[in-house]
């Protein structure tokens, strides 16, 4: 289904035909290998999810590589294009496009399939010309809700998997003649809502850098002599030199980038390590499985917006001027901060040591935010602590062993010691990258805290004399509880589920004030019945 939103985007959905026709031959293929039953039991529940997951991204791979028509790959990539339009719309006016039945949550996974679609665009040999012909566009359509609808499929098993590393036994798959079913167990669905209301306040309201764009174009003129604004527009003047007609569908020479950027004064080096950060082609691209898996791997067309295509045998650049803005957004908002950039941009020294500076900053940013919550409700804390000072006496190192700890905070209202580690980590929007965040935090932060954690328990009254000697505090530490704690900048699964209590820098205070106690919440079933459920939210109970 195809519709026009202001009469020149357009946003396709799939329909019945699609969904009758791929759910039949997903089940028939989950019948030929597991056959008809109820599967609650891991390692099994695993094996069909791997299973199904498999098969999606085959049948996705078939969709895309029996359609070699090139006019085929330009829907597709005008479809994108209007989808990032139309995900801006959101941003600004998401009832208006609601009444228009572009509903965010469906726009938000059709974006990704598209992305996904366009990758596997590289590997694809297409032929033809872009000669108008209304015959065809039936046909693209049922390619695209077939590609919608499978792509669909695809990302919802990788976000089942994904939530079977971060939850405990959550899975239950029921295999029928007609029809499978796949839900969540226990109270999982029952307090499911609390967990989408958790990540959507986080995302409206955790620490975003607003200057990162700006400051970007400074850093790539400075480092490698590159004018944005000129690297950026040569490839919308070259679309509009050779079809001003219908510039947004002209590809263009890859080399001629090149090559325009050198005579604009950039080193071949440079030049060539800019672009080829930009660019993803069948050299460098994912395979498709691992790109849905590694979400936030650089080497996809979500970071890069320059997509090398074949077309009548010839390599061209195939560029969208939304695409462009989205990557460069993308990288420098959520990416930087965390060294998180192109292998080939970090070939230039200077802008390594930019990424090493931001990374730096932005480790401050958390951490000041820190300090002044606890300084307004006038808590006694010491800052990264890398050794404890007696009244009398050496001090005694901790940076080496047990480590340095970015917090230490006593509260004497609530008679605790925190041992307070800060993790400034990147927004995640899916449970695949959160899981990405829970083997973290469970397979590397956990056991450095919980170390740090027995080592002020052992040193209690060094600490005492510490404080007394920093803060001037007049209360008695070693009667307090000493636990762990986690402060991050956005949400993150394993808030909820996670050993160590973590709570994101907007929620600091109301864990303050609860004395540091995870709140219990209501799981509200179907039936009307209602269970507190304790953190860890999603374990057995």
């Amino acid at each position: 289904m195809i519709n026009f939103i202001d009469g020149k985007m357009l946003y396709i959905l799939y329909g019945e035909r699609s969904y009758f026709k791929y759910n039949r031959l997903y089940v028939d293929t989950l019948l030929g290998k597991f056959g008809e039953g109820k599967f609650d039991q891991e390692p099994l529940t695993h094996e069909i999810l791997k299973f199904s997951y498999e098969w999606a991204a085959d049948t996705f791979l078939e969709l895309m590589h029996s359609q070699k028509d090139v006019r085929f790959l330009y829907y597709l990539f005008k479809v994108h294009e209007d989808s990032i339009k139309l995900y801006y719309h959101s941003q600004t006016d998401p009832v208006a496009l609601e009444n228009k039945d572009v509903h965010i949550s469906t726009l938000s996974v059709n974006r990704r399939i598209l992305k996904l679609a366009l990758e596997q665009a590289c590997d694809i040999d297409y032929v033809g010309r872009i000669d108008p012909d209304p015959s065809v566009m039936p046909g693209f359509l049922m390619r695209m809700e077939d590609l919608l609808f499978v792509g669909e499929r695809l990302f919802a098993f990788a976000e089942y998997m994904a939530e079977q590393r971060m939850m405990e036994d959550p899975m239950e798959i029921i295999i029928e003649k007609n029809a499978y079913t796949i839900q969540r167990k226990y109270h999982y669905d029952a307090i499911y809502g609390n967990m989408e209301k958790l990540f959507q306040e986080g995302f409206s309201s955790g620490l975003v850098d607003k200057d990162s764009v700006k400051e970007l174009r400074e850093e790539l003129q400075k480092c490698m002599g590159i004018n944005y604004d000129f690297a950026g527009g040569q490839i919308k003047e070259i679309k509009k030199y050779f079809s001003p007609a219908a510039p947004d569908m002209q590809t263009v020479q890859y080399e001629a980038l090149l090559i325009n950027l050198q005579h604009n004064g950039v080193s071949v080096e440079n030049s060539e390590n800019f672009y080829a950060g930009l660019a993803l082609w069948r050299a460098n691209k994912l395979p498709i499985q691992k790109s849905v898996y590694l979400s936030h791997s650089l080497k996809r067309y979500f970071f890069r917006p320059i997509l090398i295509v074949n077309i009548n045998g010839e390599e061209r650049a195939l560029v969208g001027d939304e695409k462009w803005q989205e990557s460069i957004l993308v990288m420098a908002t959520n990416g930087f901060q965390w060294q998180h950039a192109p292998e080939e941009w970090k070939r230039n020294e200077a802008f390594k040591k930019y990424l090493d500076r931001k990374s730096e900053e932005h480790d401050k940013i958390l951490e000041d935010k820190v300090k002044e919550i606890l300084t307004a409700r006038g808590i006694p804390f010491i800052h990264h602590v890398v050794q404890l000072s007696p009244l009398k006496g050496p001090a005694i190192r901790v940076d080496k062993e047990p480590g340095e700890i970015d917090f230490i905070i006593v509260d004497p209202n609530c008679k605790k010691i925190l041992i307070t580690d800060c993790k400034y980590h990147r927004a995640r929007y899916e449970m695949v990258g959160f899981s990405t965040d829970f083997k973290n935090f469970r397979d590397e932060y956990e056991p450095k805290i919980i170390k740090k954690v027995k080592f002020i328990k052992d040193h209690l009254p060094l600490l005492q004399e510490h404080f007394e000697r920093e803060a001037e505090i007049g209360f008695d530490l070693t009667v307090f509880d000493v636990d762990a704690l986690f402060i991050v900048n956005t949400p993150t699964f394993y808030i909820l589920n996670g050993t160590i209590k973590t709570v994101t820098i907007t929620h600091l205070g109301e864990l303050i004030d609860n004395c540091y106690a995870i709140p219990d919440v209501t799981a509200n079933f179907e039936d009307g019945s209602k269970k507190s459920i304790k953190h860890p939210y999603y374990t057995i109970q």
